[in-house]
């Protein structure tokens, strides 16, 4: 009931979900934490990047924590789907301080 409320009835759904990420984080290597963490990249990829239709020829860049703390599980999702992994930083201003330190 609680997750039901926090999705869809109270504002700041975006807020409720990030909170749950350090608890899958922290029991990542229960096979049932995993399987969803995974099923849930694969959907993404499925979702948002197979409409591409280059989508095997060019590696796919995250920005963000989740895709940094989850990377291996990310690596694992995009495997099956020939779909290759980029760069992965935590934060935008890593990529804007490596872009001007080397221009």
């Amino acid at each position: 009931k609680a997750i039901i409320e926090g999705v869809y009835k109270k504002p700041g759904a975006n807020k409720f979900l990030a909170s749950l990420s350090p608890f899958l984080a922290q029991n990542i290597d229960e096979p049932s934490i995993h399987r969803l963490v995974l099923n849930a990249f694969k959907s993404f990829f499925v979702r948002n990047i197979e409409n591409y239709n280059n989508y095997k020829e060019l590696p796919v860049n995250f920005v963000g924590s989740i895709a940094m703390y989850y990377r291996p599980v990310l690596e694992e999702a995009a495997l099956p789907l020939d779909i290759k992994v980029g760069q992965v930083i935590k934060s935008p201003m890593e990529g804007l301080i490596k872009y001007h330190q080397n221009n």
